[in-house]
């Protein structure tokens, strides 16, 4: 299975100008299985035209979608309520059986709101479960939102994937609390460059691929086959499902 973390920044590259058409591609020529998108707009604003991003990417892929809002503004008009919304999305080429979003304790409110989007998929007869997160720049934060989001992950009883932008280099206190409990993808198998950000110049990695014991994780890098396409460089994963009861 191939599983791609991507920041797609509601798809504004690095020419200013917003190209969902640029994140297909890049989508597409990763041949992706299951993906994990941050920065996603639904009918956010006028930035994005106001446009349902993951509709129009799932539809272009021929992918199944699920999207998890971080912020929720509505808005009234002539009786109607209307939600522009941003935040965290799945696309997977396997069915969506299910899919649950979080809401991350804003620390304080004045913040912006955080979110883990959760997604089981039905992947050969067995249940997969995959979350895709967005967390906060400031460290004291993100240790708070982790627990959070430990505190969900230790419930599923699946093979299971976390994707997303963490905001924080390995090594890092974040990176520590949650290698206790997950596998980091890219120190398994750290053969090629994981560096995802900034995207012309990739010079940090900002993007993970978590997964529990139950993955033989192949190869994992940084994709760069379109880096004017976003800020983020995504990082790309191979890895296949143990079978069960081996070791």
């Amino acid at each position: 299975m191939k599983l791609l973390a991507f920041n797609i920044r509601h798809g504004r590259g690095m020419d200013g100008l917003v190209n969902l058409n640029r994140i297909a591609q890049v989508i597409e020529e990763s041949q992706a299985d299951v993906v994990a998108l941050t920065e996603v707009d639904r009918h956010f604003s006028r930035r994005s035209s106001y446009e349902d991003q993951l509709r129009r990417l799932a539809d272009r892929l021929d992918m199944n979608g699920v999207f998890g809002a971080a912020l929720t503004y509505w808005s009234f008009s002539r009786r109607k309520a209307k939600a522009a919304q941003y935040g965290n999305a799945i696309l997977s080429r396997f069915p969506i059986e299910a899919h649950y979003n979080h809401l991350l304790n804003p620390y304080p409110l004045t913040l912006e709101r955080r979110a883990l989007l959760e997604a089981r998929l039905r992947v050969n007869e067995r249940e997969v479960t995959v979350y895709c997160t967005h967390l906060s720049l400031l460290p004291y934060y993100q240790i708070k939102q982790a627990g959070q989001l430990l505190s969900c992950i230790r419930k599923c009883n699946n093979p299971l994937v976390l994707m997303g932008d963490f905001n924080a280099r390995p090594q890092s206190r974040l990176w520590k609390s949650l290698t206790r409990h997950l596998i980091d993808a890219s120190q398994a198998a750290p053969v090629n460059s994981c560096r995802t950000f900034p995207s012309l110049k990739p010079a940090v990695q900002l993007d993970y691929i978590w997964m529990n014991p139950a993955w033989h994780i192949h190869s994992v890098s940084s994709w760069n086959s379109c880096p004017e396409a976003s800020d983020h460089l995504p990082l790309l994963a191979e890895a296949t499902l143990m079978d069960i009861g081996s070791p």
